[in-house]
């Protein structure tokens, strides 16, 4: 790696912390901006009315095209090819996960990213079988609060819940015993 980077040897310290900081902000906001996009008909966004909340087809769109705007013109065909059903699971978490810390008094002051981050390093040492419980559970519920692209006044808020680890048990023991 020396030889094909040389300047990595030398490394000047102010410079590689100058280069973190900037990435730091960038992510920053490019999360920001990802957390409006996840939002989208729940926070007014300089709109004079709120617009219908998305399903989950329509915000893996907005989603895509947000993270990817050189692609901005690129049919909704070829999105929807790219967005795979993993990439949507993970999308509809990503939204129920910022709802549940938008509504949650005590969780504004918590980052929805260290707690999404928390919850999935926890979800990697979990079984195969419960991961997929979970994202079963995870379209399930954002189908049934979003699938039919409401208006806010239209979501019960109280079910705005991402599934706990006692749901996805008693679902995995309610499939073992049919």
């Amino acid at each position: 790696m020396r030889t094909r980077f040389s300047g990595l040897s030398c490394v000047e310290h102010d410079a590689v912390t100058h280069v973190h900081a900037a990435v730091r902000r960038q992510l920053k906001q490019v999360r920001h901006k990802l957390r409006n996009v996840l939002l989208t008909g729940i926070v007014p966004n300089g709109e004079p009315t709120l617009p219908i909340i998305p399903n989950v087809t329509n915000l893996s769109r907005m989603v895509w095209r947000h993270l990817f705007p050189v692609h901005e013109q690129t049919s909704n065909a070829v999105v929807d090819r790219d967005v795979g059903g993993l990439l949507r699971i993970q999308i509809v978490y990503l939204r129920l996960a910022t709802l549940v810390n938008y509504y949650a008094v005590g969780s504004r002051h918590i980052s929805q990213w260290h707690q999404i981050d928390t919850r999935l390093r926890a979800h990697r040492a979990l079984t195969n079988n419960f991961t997929n419980h979970w994202h079963r559970l995870l379209c399930a519920k954002d189908a049934t609060l979003f699938g039919h692209e409401p208006r806010l006044e239209d979501v019960d808020l109280t079910q705005i819940t991402v599934p706990s680890v006692a749901e996805v048990n008693a679902r995995i023991a309610e499939s073992n015993s049919a």
